[in-house]
């Protein structure tokens, strides 16, 4: 067996700081006018020119890319459909409702992992584990629930909250799976990446949206999203999939919806209230809870 480089021993705390940078998705997301659809183009379409020049210029990413099995195809584009519908139910999301509710319903998607794990992959999970998880939903259920509202105005927006979450952890299961199973972090992420990026395109061709007309500062925000959270958050989850579990890295994504609340009151002047900082501590404590029982998650 291989020894571990830096980045690989470490890869734990890569996903934190995936997760942190991740957070100012939906932030970015509510500044723009431009249709969820278009962002999800742009986003992805922005940040493909450099997945292609990292993974073209290696000649193993070339060769996985150009001898896809028709499994690997196949978990690649679920895994596409994954991030294609937490994208599209996100983005809408938070137009929709307040951003407390949006991240508090889409950061239920450990429990959707979490399930499907035990039943479908049979996987180990120590008990210790689940009670860290439980701890850092709690916590995010207390940060971010005196935001929610499940009045027929804010109903749609909720819903869509949580499909995102769905929707994200699925991405997670597939992209665990088919790099389990070898396929190179490179060669993986362009090709989810750009299957992603051609059903945002279909779907613009389909419903008529336009792919231009839109302010410059919507492309502005659009472009930071795809240079902060496509290349220097979801690209780093995708690679740390390697080597941490699909559980793992949907636990700590809870971390985001606090870490959003925090540049939402910069940004849009949301001050938390009292029981949303005590809510964020008890989801910090639970997931440092969970780091440090989770290494039976790392046994795939």
């Amino acid at each position: 067996m291989n020894e571990l480089n830096f980045f690989e021993r470490n890869a734990r705390y890569i996903v934190l700081i995936a997760v942190v940078i991740g957070a100012f998705s939906g932030n970015f997301a509510r500044l723009t006018e431009a249709p969820p659809m278009v962002i999800g183009f742009y986003r992805l379409l922005f940040s493909l020119p450099f997945f292609a020049a990292v993974a073209l210029r290696s000649k193993e990413s070339r060769s996985q890319m150009t001898h896809l099995s028709s499994k690997q195809l196949l978990f690649s584009f679920l895994a596409a459909a994954g991030l294609y519908g937490h994208y599209m139910c996100w983005f809408s999301a938070v137009k929709m409702t307040n951003m407390a509710a949006a991240a508090t319903l889409e950061s239920l998607h450990p429990l959707t992992v979490l399930v499907v794990s035990l039943l479908f992959f049979h996987r180990k999970v120590g008990w210790k584990a689940v009670a860290g998880i439980i701890i850092a939903l709690a916590g995010g259920v207390v940060a971010s629930g005196s935001g929610l509202s499940f009045n027929s105005a804010d109903l749609a927006g909720d819903l869509l909250a949580f499909a995102s979450g769905v929707s994200l952890a699925f991405y997670f299961i597939f992209s665990k799976h088919i790099r389990g199973k070898g396929m190179g972090a490179n060669a993986f992420v362009l090709t989810c990446f750009s299957i992603c990026c051609a059903m945002f395109f279909v779907t613009m061709l389909v419903t008529g949206t336009p792919l231009t007309g839109y302010r410059p500062v919507d492309f502005a925000y659009i472009f930071g999203m795809a240079v902060l959270c496509q290349i220097g958050a979801h690209a780093l989850i995708s690679w740390a999939l390697g080597y941490v579990s699909d559980l793992y890295v949907s636990t700590w994504q809870t971390f985001e919806g606090v870490v959003t609340i925090i540049i939402a009151f910069f940004i849009f002047r949301e001050a938390p209230a009292p029981v949303q900082i005590v809510g964020c501590i008890v989801t910090f404590g639970g997931l440092l809870y969970y780091n440090l029982n989770a290494q039976v998650d790392w046994e795939d």
